[in-house]
């Protein structure tokens, strides 16, 4: 630990590691249950995805609902003793199939708790219709900086002069850096509104302070989960709608890791709920 205060504890390069490993431990303790929550949701990501542009938008402002209901279980598990296997030795087909149609619906279930209690659904919801504003912003900003998909190869592959890939080079940059400014105040927003009972507006910001103070022991842990989606998009390059295979895999053994893994960071650099 580099730095302390009563708010925000800082953490040095190293510390990613160490909650990378914390998440796998969380979702040790119930993999079934992670594992199926994962592919609920990626699922529920494939079906909006159908609609064309409308359809993200909508996994946007829901996203945060389901993060609640993943994140309470990652709390709820953080004291819980491992689960045992889900089957036993010489089980029956018919019975296994029993037990994973009970922990997908168990999945769905706490997937979908957050819509449950309106009173804590309704700062949630105000998250996810602000989430789905900075999304808007930053497929705007991305229109009129005119970044796009083909811009890091025009500024790494082109023989153009440096000062004419001046203006590509900045507009790339300015659109990153919003980007990584908007995960940051996201990353922490859930946890602190359910756990420590904040404000939207005042979750965002010290959501922000706090990844703000931690960026490099951010970033390391961020690396893994940061390489399966750089996978994901080469795969939907080479082999298009096969691609998805790859989704729902890597979606399945990255998301619960992801999930578990921030809110071990959480209790970590703050107050633990």
């Amino acid at each position: 630990m580099i730095q302390e205060n009563p708010a925000v504890k800082t953490f040095g390069l190293g510390r990613g590691r160490a909650w990378l490993r914390g998440g796998l431990r969380l979702v040790g303790k119930a993999p079934e249950l992670w594992m199926a929550m994962a592919l609920v949701y990626l699922a529920i990501g494939f079906l909006f995805n159908l609609l064309p542009f409308v359809g993200r938008l909508v996994m946007v402002l829901l996203t945060p609902l389901f993060a609640a209901g993943a994140f309470a279980l990652a709390s709820e598990l953080d004291q819980a003793a491992p689960a045992g296997p889900l089957f036993a030795p010489g089980e029956p087909p018919s019975a296994r199939a029993r037990k994973v149609l009970e922990v997908l619906k168990q999945a769905a279930g706490r997937l979908f708790s957050g819509f449950n209690d309106l009173d804590r659904a309704l700062p949630i919801m105000i998250v996810g219709a602000l989430a789905l504003g900075g999304v808007v912003f930053i497929q705007i900003l991305v229109q009129v900086l005119k970044v796009g998909t083909h811009t890091l190869s025009v500024v790494f592959g082109s023989a153009i002069g440096i000062t004419a890939l001046l203006p590509t080079l900045l507009s790339l940059i300015a659109v990153v850096a919003v980007e990584i400014a908007f995960a940051m105040a996201l990353v922490y927003v859930i946890p602190l509104i359910l756990f420590q009972n904040l404000a939207p507006l005042s979750a965002l910001r010290v959501s922000f302070v706090t990844s703000l103070a931690n960026a490099l022991s951010l970033a390391a842990f961020a690396g893994v989960f940061l390489l399966g989606f750089v996978v994901l998009q080469w795969l939907f390059g080479l082999v298009g709608g096969f691609a998805y295979i790859g989704y729902f895999v890597l979606g399945a053994a990255l998301l619960p890791v992801l999930v578990a893994g921030v809110y071990y960071s959480y209790r970590d650099m703050r107050a633990a709920p």
